[in-house]
């Protein structure tokens, strides 16, 4: 086999990996949506986001901006980025990280 036959498989593997990296995280944004529009007054999700906030839910109390990464990674520029947001916004908007606990696979949502 030559290396660029080689290559060629190597990059179809890593893109379908990648493809269902993809619809896993877009599938547990949905499982949090959920959950979030059973306890707020409204939910919405950013579809095909490529922002720092995934779902906005808007509650009595408070409006929850939610980042949401099912394997509970972010990379260090979105936290700094997600740092950035929460000391410039104002009000009862409240940043939230969303993931799946990967000792007790729990849901866990949390402040920043």
């Amino acid at each position: 086999m030559d290396t660029s036959t080689f290559d060629r498989k190597v990059h179809e593997r890593n893109k379908a990996q990648g493809r269902k990296n993809f619809v896993a995280g877009m599938a547990y944004e949905f499982v949090v949506l959920k959950r979030e529009k059973k306890k707020a007054l409204f939910a919405i999700r950013s579809a095909g986001s490529h922002s720092l906030i995934d779902i906005v839910a808007v509650r009595t109390d408070e409006t929850r901006l939610i980042s949401v990464k099912k394997n509970g990674t972010w990379l260090n520029k979105e936290l700094d980025d997600l740092r950035k947001l929460k000391e410039n916004i104002t009000g009862n908007h409240i940043i939230y990280l969303a993931y799946k606990d990967k000792a007790s696979k729990r849901d866990k949502i949390e402040r920043l």
